[in-house]
């Protein structure tokens, strides 16, 4: 199926913006945004971010992608996440 079609609203580059309000996410072909009311969960691992708006998709943030925005994007999550537990 990923081979199908161009698949610019999946594949590719994302900017990913974060605010008090919510998160942004653009795309080549696509813009979306979504409040952190939205959010089912924020799961941390050692590679990664993954901020699932349902319990079977995610937002997949590579921290080796955000290297200088690191220290920045875990205050942020962190802080978020604390309202999941």
């Amino acid at each position: 199926m990923m081979e199908e079609g161009k698949n610019k609203n999946l594949l590719g580059n994302h900017l990913i913006e974060f605010s008090e309000d919510g998160i942004v996410q653009r795309l080549e072909a696509s813009e979306s945004k979504m409040s952190w009311e939205g959010l089912e969960k924020i799961v941390e691992t050692e590679g990664y971010y993954f901020l699932y708006n349902t319990n079977l998709s995610a937002i997949i943030i590579p921290k080796e992608k955000v290297v200088d925005e690191l220290i920045e994007l875990d205050k942020i999550l962190t802080n978020k996440k604390d309202r999941f537990e």
